[in-house]
C-alpha cells in the first residue's frame, strides 16, 4: 500500500497514474480523423514503387522510340552525312589521342580531322566536309580516355546509358527534395504534387533540349545533374562539398561564371574553397597531356567570344545574349553587338543584385528562387550555348513549380506570369530554331530574360525585408 497525502491507493492504481501523467506527453497523440484521411498527409503517400512504375514504363517507351528513329544511332560503315553517335565522336577521339595517339597535338585541328575521318580508327567513313573540333579542357578527355579502349560503337551506348542515368538521378533527387519539404512541420508542398512527381521523368524526355542532348550524345543531362546536386547540397548546408561538385562543371567553364561569381560576391568562402579544390585536381589531370596542349587550350579559350565564326557554327541554335544580338545583326561584325551584349548583361547583373540582396539562407525556401534565377542568368550570360544546353533549365522549372504549389499563394498576377513563363520555356525550344532560321530572331532569349525579370519582381519585396532585418541587427535592434 502507498500513502499519498493521507489517502490510500493500490500499487496498481499508482502505476496507472504514473503512466497517465508522465508517459502520455512522450507518446504521439492520436491523429484526428480529418487529418488521417487528408490527401495532404505525407503518411498517405503510396509506396515509391507504385508512384514510379507507370512513369518509368512510359519513359522507357519514349527512349526506345527516340533511339529507333534517330539517324545518329544507325550503325553504317559508309555514312553519307554526320558521324555515328553525333558529337560523342570528339569525346572518344580525345581519349584515343591520349591513349593511342599523340596527346601533345590534342588541339591540333588538322591532326584531329585526320583521325576523325580515318576508318581504321573510328570504324566508319562519313562526310569529309564536316569536322568536330576538340574544344573541352584536357582533364575532360583524360577522364574519358578509358572509353577509347572500346570501339566507338560500344563506347557510344555506354555513354548514352550514363547520360540517361544522369536524368533519372536528377528527377529522383528532386523527388526526394519534394518529399522532405512535405514531411517537415508546417509543410506547404501538396502531396498530390509529390504523388505525380515521377511523371516528370517522361515529361522531361519531351523537352526538346533533352531530346537533342540524348539524340546527339551531348552532356546536357550531366550538367543538369551537377547543378541539381549543387543546389541540394547547399540546401543541406554542406557548402564545401557543394563547391566541389560545382567544380565538376569546369569542363564547360562558361557555365560556372554566374554562380561562381555570385557565391564569391555573397562571401560563400567554403563554397569557393570546394570549387578551387576541384579545380586544382582538374589542373593536375590536365598536365597528363603536357604543358603544350594545356597552352593550346588556353589560347583557344581566349578566343571563345569569336567561336561563332567557326566554320559550321549554327547560330540559329544559339540561345545566349551574345548569340541573340549576333543573329539579329545578320551575323555581321557590327560594333553595336558588343555594346548591346554588355548593357544586357549589366541589366542581368543588376537584377541578380536585387535577387541576392541580404543574407544567403540556403535552408530557406527563398534560396530555391534565388538559385533558379542564377541558373536562368547562366543561360543568358554564357558566350556559347546551344539548344541542348537548355537542358539545365529543367532545374529552375522544377524548383519554381514546387514553390508555386505552396499554400501561402503569391500575388495572383505574379503567380500566373510565372506559370505561363514556365509553360512557354518548356514548349518554345521545339520551334525556336526554325523561327530563328526564318526570321533572324531567337525567341527564347527575350522569354528567358522576361522570366528573370518576373523572378526579380517576386523576390524584390523579400530582398528589401531581408536587408532591413540585417540593418536592424547591425544597429543593435534599434530602428534606423
Amino acid at each position: 500500500m502507498v500513502e499519498v497525502q493521507g489517502s490510500q491507493v493500490t500499487g496498481h492504481s499508482y502505476l496507472k497514474t504514473l503512466n497517465d501523467v508522465h508517459l502520455s506527453e512522450y507518446l504521439p497523440l492520436p491523429e484526428p480523423p480529418a487529418m488521417a484521411n487528408n490527401s495532404n498527409n505525407p503518411q498517405n503517400l503510396p509506396h515509391w514503387t507504385q508512384r514510379w512504375r507507370i512513369p518509368a514504363v512510359v519513359a522507357t517507351l519514349v527512349l526506345v522510340c527516340l533511339f529507333a528513329v534517330s539517324p545518329n544511332y544507325r550503325w553504317e560503315t559508309d555514312r553519307q552525312q554526320g558521324p555515328f553517335a553525333g558529337d560523342f565522336l570528339q569525346e572518344w577521339l580525345g581519349g584515343y589521342m591520349i591513349t593511342s595517339g599523340d596527346p601533345t597535338r590534342l588541339y591540333d585541328a588538322e591532326y584531329a580531322e585526320q583521325l576523325q575521318h580515318d576508318a581504321g580508327v573510328v570504324g566508319f567513313t562519313w562526310d569529309d566536309r564536316q569536322y568536330l573540333p576538340i574544344v573541352y579542357p584536357p582533364f575532360y578527355y583524360v577522364t574519358l580516355s578509358f572509353l577509347a579502349y572500346l570501339p566507338v560503337r560500344w563506347a557510344t551506348w555506354l555513354w548514352v546509358v550514363a547520360m540517361i542515368g544522369c536524368l533519372v538521378a536528377t528527377v529522383a533527387l528532386l523527388d526526394r527534395y519534394a518529399n522532405r519539404k512535405s514531411c517537415v512541420p508546417g509543410a506547404t508542398v501538396c502531396t498530390r504534387v509529390i504523388t505525380c512527381w515521377p511523371w516528370a521523368l517522361p515529361l522531361a524526355l519531351l523537352f526538346m533540349p533533352v531530346l537533342q542532348s540524348l539524340g546527339s550524345c551531348q552532356k546536357g543531362t550531366l550538367c543538369l545533374l551537377i547543378l541539381t546536386a549543387t543546389f541540394l547540397l547547399l540546401h543541406r548546408q554542406r557548402t564545401f562539398v557543394a563547391g566541389m561538385v560545382f567544380g565538376l562543371l569546369l569542363f564547360k567553364p562558361q557555365m560556372t561564371l554566374v554562380i561562381g561569381l555570385a557565391m564569391l560576391f555573397k562571401r560563400q568562402w567554403w563554397f569557393a574553397a570546394g570549387s578551387v579544390a576541384t579545380g586544382i585536381v582538374c589542373c593536375a589531370m590536365s598536365l597528363v597531356v603536357g604543358t603544350d596542349a594545356c597552352a593550346d587550350f588556353i589560347r583557344f579559350t581566349t578566343g571563345a567570344a569569336e567561336y561563332h565564326h567557326t566554320a559550321g557554327y549554327d547560330l540559329f541554335k544559339s540561345h545566349c545574349v551574345y548569340g541573340f544580338f549576333t543573329l539579329l545583326s545578320g551575323q555581321s561584325d557590327a560594333g553595336w553587338i558588343q555594346s548591346a551584349t554588355v548593357l544586357t548583361i549589366g541589366a542581368i547583373a543588376t537584377m541578380l543584385g536585387v535577387i541576392l540582396r541580404g543574407r544567403i539562407e540556403t535552408r530557406n525556401d527563398r534560396f530555391a528562387w534565388q538559385f533558379s534565377a542564377l541558373v536562368v542568368a547562366t543561360v543568358l550570360c554564357s558566350p556559347h550555348l546551344f539548344t541542348y544546353d537548355l537542358t539545365i533549365l529543367l532545374l529552375p522549372i522544377a524548383l519554381v513549380t514546387l514553390q508555386l504549389q505552396q499554400a501561402d499563394h503569391h500575388a495572383g498576377q505574379l503567380r500566373h506570369a510565372l506559370g505561363w513563363h514556365l509553360v512557354l520555356i518548356f514548349c518554345l525550344p521545339g520551334i525556336s530554331v526554325s523561327v530563328a532560321a526564318a526570321s533572324g530572331l531567337q525567341m527564347t532569349v527575350p522569354l528567358i530574360l522576361s522570366l528573370l525579370t518576373v523572378l526579380t519582381a517576386k523576390l524584390a519585396p523579400q530582398a528589401r525585408g531581408s536587408a532591413d532585418s540585417i540593418a536592424l541587427q547591425a544597429n543593435g535592434g534599434r530602428q534606423v
